[in-house]
């Protein structure tokens, strides 16, 4: 049962990540889905927010890859970090200004979220939480016992 919770892991991760990077590129491709109406409420997104969070979005995506492969190999870091930008992201979201989406992107936004939480649960709380625990692999040379030649 241990491996198919990893497995079952490593794809909510995947699918978290998939979803979050299709909804972030989403407004690139906004000429190309939608009308030019639509694409004028789509551009209200944002509107009234208190400071520009263009940066901070593109500093949170970068960290969300970087959370998101480190949590496939399993390093505790990874799971401190994915934690964390959830949380900042809590933080932030009510000075972002108005949030409005197309349902395909509250959709995506929906499967994210609910893969969020279960990643964050197995990464804490299940037995794949075990892995994260277990101790990096030592090198080769540490590994060997020296015994002095005799002469």
């Amino acid at each position: 049962m241990r491996k198919d919770m990893k497995k079952l892991f490593e794809i909510l991760v995947l699918i978290s990540l998939t979803t979050y990077a299709i909804f972030m590129s989403l407004p690139y491709f906004w000429d190309l889905i939608f009308q030019k109406d639509a694409i004028g409420l789509l551009d209200l997104n944002g509107y009234m927010e208190f400071i520009n969070f263009f940066y901070i979005n593109n500093i949170i995506t970068g960290l969300t890859i970087v959370a998101s492969v480190g949590l496939l190999f399993y390093k505790r870091w990874a799971r401190t970090l994915f934690f964390s930008l959830i949380v900042i992201y809590i933080i932030l979201a009510p000075f972002m200004g108005f949030a409005i989406a197309a349902g395909f992107e509250s959709a995506l936004s929906s499967i994210n979220l609910l893969c969020n939480g279960a990643v964050l649960y197995m990464a804490y709380f299940s037995s794949v939480a075990d892995e994260f625990k277990k101790t990096p692999n030592k090198p080769h040379n540490q590994d060997v016992t020296y015994v002095a030649p005799i002469t």
